[in-house]
């Protein structure tokens, strides 16, 4: 390709394959980089292709519209924390090939700055792209724009493209891409066709032209149901339903909510008469089981329920006395396309009115989306309008039973010739029964606790979903959309790198590989092209890479994915990628310091408040240790010498600067050091995250685990992100001091790395318990710090579900998968609160144990623990157990032989690890004898009020005594509460003291009675 440039100072990029020619005659294309030098344009509009940048642009298209038809604006540093600048096309055109449709040149860090951005306002020109902000589409601002004269193509950059700029440096990967596809576009066109912004509003218009749907309804009859109740009562809190391609929200006292068909809001709200009264405002009592909803009153029974597959919502209502009734639905739709796009994205919709049948048909005026809704009987419609939405009233006279059919087709997908509403439940009554058949299975002496796993499993699995052109994956919160901000954004109900990646860990944990590798797949579809991978991407198909985290925590999911199943072809299939993203993550520490970093990457966590700031946080870092160790392990069965050996480097180095983040003052790990040296000395949650993944030492991470057990981080229903006491504590700060299941899942997983069993388990039953309480059967997003209530934006959240798994298996269990070298970890650390246990489906690859365990008291004190596992052939297995830490006389047998151990004081318990197994079968019983039993805590909040104050805390022993750290508000409180867990055996004396200064601490001293 043979390209002439008439450019100024700020045009220095090199190109790839093109030849620089110096004369208009000899060129293919001729690139006018600000410099708008009017005798070769003159030669060339009409007789080359040319790309006008800048000024430019600004200049030719006068020349071609005759009139001033472009404004400009300063470029001026905004206030956001991320400044970011791009391009943002309309679907598809082919300069944005391997750029996803849009991506960002400038990251804007100098407030000095004095360049101008053109934007086109003419009438002329096809818009080939709009603005993109962090997060958002400004569409008035159209900053790429194209002509055509004489067959020759004309296309104007109105800014963002000085690669003399600072602002460009950070993304210059993506900038060298563009100019690429570009050039290539020019001389070859577009192998599919280009789209372009449209010049449309968003009306509505009845089109009698519009097709009606040809399936027919079978109505739900009787079936096997799948009677695994969640909830049933009275009430007004959130519920939903959803499948792979639909999201119903709906409300427990019958009101219905948004149904989302992704990307698109098909319905606002549903509302239904019969005879004349709203159900909503009737006494409704309802039933909640994981498949279908339940609505029911003396007369009547509503059961709603989505298609496993299809993007199809179904509702039956049956009339229990054998009268007419008189039903009347309203739908409120809009056809809504999800954010960042606005309302006129699609250019309005059309619907049609079946006269026979009372079927609306309703199609956004592009085509992209086609909806209907229809009963099996034939109804009156009418309908309404105002600003955005339409109104269809549907009226219909039943004496026994009716069934309404909703939903939305996108151009790939095939309406369907008929839609049995039984057979779609029964589909997704059986994928779930089969889902918790052949996922890991727990059953203990607490049936509650067994429910609430096997909810959180659903609660999880739910979040997999499918959008035709995009793909399949994990999305991160459901809700409905609220106005403002979060008009058209379904909670979090999109893709998300980092929440998919913790996500995935939990699925790994109980065999679900197959859905990570779908996930994986997706992440590696819009990866960057220079391997970062994506924080955001909606289900209309806008994609962020605002996040630092995502990239590192793709390695080490990658690695966990590998180890759990064994595909080692999908590794060599997609090793380049995993290389890609590893590159990636070295380049992001720019002083070679050893230490990732955020400044320019993105938020690895805090996303603002007091604790934002950081240049490199121990979050960040301990993710990356992890992956490099997991990275060095794959390079090495991919013989690339090449990639291990630069793992190994920078493990080294990472590994020597983790300790620049510990405090010697506290002996804590802090949050994060700042661009200039600084350091943000907050103790958070986030230090969890490195005890969790071996970034800090076993006799460190006991330190940093203690405080997490306290008032001041705990509450009844979760883990603070800071404690109370730091100064800037903030009870509703997103940030600042509510609580995450998250944060409290990190917590656990790293309280049992520590062998804080008693606070590990409490924390665990705080998420796997709150799915009782506001959206039922689902653990919300956040919750308040003070006060246990919602605080967060999702009902139902993706990773707080995940929170409830991920330390059960990992924590509780203490189940490691190590494909690579055909190991089982298994070192199970089962609270006083748990006499018996049987787990199933402990799977490695093609391989599964299982695990049963039994506590036996023999004597008043003496007790036996008996487990027994068998080994996978070609497996050996590694198994440790964790046993109160006042445990004595301690003796194990293994297969019926006294065996030998190494001991691991933790904060509650303590590890007896034996040697490495290569016997068939494990049957292992230890025996010893306690001075005195304590169980943990189980927490039972009470929605909207405060938390108790009831805590362990640590367990020491100084010579012959234990010390026992407790807090609670009088110490009346402490020995009414340690009645119910604590118990002394016969030879030992306790006393209940406060431990001064400190307020409401109290210390448990168990004493050896003197002979």
């Amino acid at each position: 390709m043979r390209v002439l440039l008439v450019k100024n100072d700020f045009f220095d990029l090199s190109l790839e394959n093109v030849e620089i020619v110096q004369n208009v005659d000899e060129a293919d294309v001729v690139w006018f980089h600000g410099i708008f030098d009017p005798h070769i344009v003159q030669r060339v509009l009409g007789h080359r292709h040319a790309v006008f940048y800048g000024e430019a642009a600004a200049e030719v298209s006068k020349i071609i519209e005759q009139n001033d038809v472009v404004e400009s604006f300063e470029l001026v540093m905004s206030k956001d924390p991320w400044d970011k600048r791009g391009f943002q096309s309309y679907k598809y055109h082919p300069i944005f090939e391997s750029l996803h449709g849009g991506f960002y040149t400038y990251l804007v860090l100098d407030k000095d700055t004095s360049e101008k951005v053109f934007c086109y306002r003419g009438k002329k020109a096809r818009i080939v792209a709009v603005e993109k902000r962090y997060i958002s589409v400004i569409r008035e601002n159209a900053l790429i724009w194209e002509y055509e004269l004489d067959s020759k193509k004309i296309l104007c950059i109105g800014g963002y493209l000085n690669f003399k700029s600072s602002h460009i440096q950070y993304n210059i990967h993506e900038a060298k891409q563009f100019v690429k596809n570009i050039l290539e576009y020019m001389l070859s066109g577009s192998k599919k066709p280009a789209l372009y912004w449209p010049s449309c509003s968003n009306e509505t218009k009845l089109d009698r032209g519009l097709e009606f749907t040809k399936f027919r309804i079978k109505p739900l009859k009787d079936f096997e149901t799948f009677e695994l109740l969640v909830h049933e009562g009275f009430g007004e809190d959130y519920a939903n339903l959803c499948g792979r391609r639909i999201l119903a929200n709906l409300k427990e006292n019958g009101e219905f909510d948004e149904v989302w068909v992704h990307p698109f809001r098909i319905v606002k709200s549903i509302s239904f008469k019969i005879d004349e009264k709203k159900i909503s405002e009737q006494k409704i009592f309802h039933r909640i089981y994981p498949d279908r909803v339940i609505h029911e009153t003396e007369n009547f029974k509503l059961t709603s329920f989505v298609s496993l597959e299809k993007p199809i919502f179904m509702i039956q209502l049956d009339f229990k006395d054998g009268k007419t009734q008189e039903l009347e639905v309203d739908f409120n739709i809009d056809s809504r396309i999800m954010w960042p796009f606005d309302e006129a994205f699609n250019c309005g919709k059309s619907f049609n009115i079946c006269d026979e049948t009372g079927e609306v048909v309703f199609q956004t005026s592009d085509g992209m989306l086609k909806a209907f809704i229809k009963m099996n009987v034939p109804t009156q419609t009418r309908w309404s309008n105002d600003e955005n939405s339409l109104t269809f009233t549907m009226s219909t006279n039943v004496d026994d039973s009716v069934s309404i059919c909703l939903g939305g087709f996108l151009e790939q997908e095939q309406v369907p010739y008929e839609v049995d509403f039984t057979a779609e439940l029964i589909e997704y009554s059986s994928f779930l029964k089969n889902y918790l058949n052949t996922t890991l299975q727990l059953e203990t002496n607490d049936e509650l606790f067994d429910r609430m796993f096997q909810l959180a499993k659903i609660g999880t699995i739910k979040f997999l979903t499918s959008v035709p052109g995009i793909g399949e994956g994990l999305m991160a919160g459901y809700a409905n959309s609220k106005p403002g901000w979060f008009s058209a954004r379904p909670g979090y109900a999109w893709y998300f790198g980092r929440d998919s990646e913790w996500v995935s860990m939990a699925l790994l944990d109980i065999g679900d590989w197959e859905t990570v590798k779908k996930n994986l797949q997706l992440l590696m579809k819009y990866q960057r092209i220079d391997g970062k991978i994506f924080h955001e991407l909606t289900s209309s198909g806008v994609v962020h890479f605002d996040a630092s985290d995502s990239t590192p925590l793709f390695l080490l999911v990658f690695h966990r994915y590998v180890n759990h199943s064994g595909d080692v072809e999908f590794l060599r299939e997609d090793w380049k990628n995993v290389v890609k993203a590893f590159e990636f993550c070295l380049s992001s520490d720019r002083n070679n310091d050893g230490l990732i970093e955020n400044t320019i990457e993105g938020h690895g966590w805090i996303e603002g408040g007091k604790l934002y700031g950081s240049d490199a946080e121990l979050y960040l870092n301990a993710i990356w240790l992890s992956a490099l160790e997991g990275t060095i392990e794959l390079a090495e069965l991919m013989n690339d010498s090449e990639v291990k050996r630069k793992a190994e480097e920078a493990l080294q180095r990472t590994k020597r600067a983790i300790g620049r983040f510990y405090d010697e003052r506290t002996g804590l790990y802090i949050l994060g050091i700042k661009h200039n040296g600084g350091r943000l000395n907050h103790f958070t949650v986030m230090t969890a995250v490195a005890v969790y993944l071996g970034a800090i030492g076993f006799e460190d991470a006991k330190r940093q685990v203690i405080p997490y057990a306290s008032n001041d981080f705990s509450t009844d229903w979760g883990v603070r992100i800071i404690s109370k006491s730091s100064g800037i504590f903030n009870p509703n700060g997103y940030h600042e001091g509510t609580v995450w299941p998250l944060f409290t899942g990190w917590v656990s997983l790293a309280e049992f790395k520590a062998g804080s069993t008693h606070s590990g388990f409490n924390h665990l039953l705080c998420n796997l318990l709150s799915a009782r309480h506001f959206a039922k059967g689902y653990i919300s997003e956040v919750y308040h710090g003070e006060v246990y209530k919602p605080s967060g934006i999702c009902p139902h959240q993706a990773w707080s579900e995940s929170m409830a798994i991920q330390p059960l298996v990992e924590g509780l269990l203490g189940f490691e998968a190590n494909f690579l070298n055909r190991k089982i970890l298994l070192s199970p650390q089962i609270p006083w609160n748990m006499n018996e246990l049987r787990v199933k489906n402990l799977k490695v690859a093609t391989a599964s144990a299982e695990l049963s365990f039994k506590r036996i008291r023999t004597d008043e004190n003496h007790f036996q623990e008996v487990y027994q596992t068998e080994v996978p052939e070609g497996y050996r297995m590694d198994f440790s157990v964790w046993v109160p830490k006042q445990a004595e006389n301690i003796d194990v047998l293994l297969n019926g032989q006294r065996v030998d151990f190494e001991v691991l004081e933790g904060v509650f318990n303590k590890k007896l690890r034996l040697k490495e197994e290569n016997c068939s079968e494990l049957n292992v019983i230890v025996s010893y004898t306690l001075p005195f039993e304590l169980a943990a805590v189980q927490p039972d909040p009470s929605p909207f009020c405060p938390s108790s104050t009831f805590r362990l805390v640590s367990l020491t022993k100084d010579e012959s005594d234990y010390r026992l750290l407790l807090e609670a508000s009088s110490k009346d409180e402490a020995l009414e509460e340690l009645s119910k867990i604590f118990k002394v055996h016969r030879g030992f004396t306790f006393d209940v003291f406060e431990e001064a200064p400190r307020k409401n601490t109290f210390c448990v001293l168990v004493k050896r009675n003197e002979r």
